[in-house]
């Protein structure tokens, strides 16, 4: 990975390959069994993913409202499915106000 950021001519071209990476170890983690952890479901859609974003957050605390747009997430699969199911745009419920 530090050779990619190294060779970027920008942070925001070091996303994409950090989550394509990051999935990649959550997908081989789902396979590992240890003592005391709960074994992976594949029905399960709470399974979490990363996810470079594109949508920016806006929300109010304290009477002031401010304006952000995180560079990678985490969100579920069914959230990911639902987003893409919906032509990629979040629903009303989706943004926090």
């Amino acid at each position: 990975m530090s050779s990619v950021a190294r060779s970027s001519k920008s942070e925001e071209s070091t996303y994409e390959p950090f989550v394509q990476v990051a999935n990649y170890a959550l997908g081989r983690l789902k396979k590992l069994k240890a003592d005391g952890i709960t074994p992976h479901d594949d029905s399960d859609d709470t399974d979490i993913l990363f996810h470079h974003n594109d949508m920016p957050i806006r929300q109010k605390h304290q009477g002031v409202e401010s304006h952000r747009k995180p560079d990678v997430v985490v969100v579920s699969h069914q959230t990911a499915r639902e987003v893409f199911e919906d032509g990629g745009k979040p629903s009303k419920n989706d943004q926090a106000q």
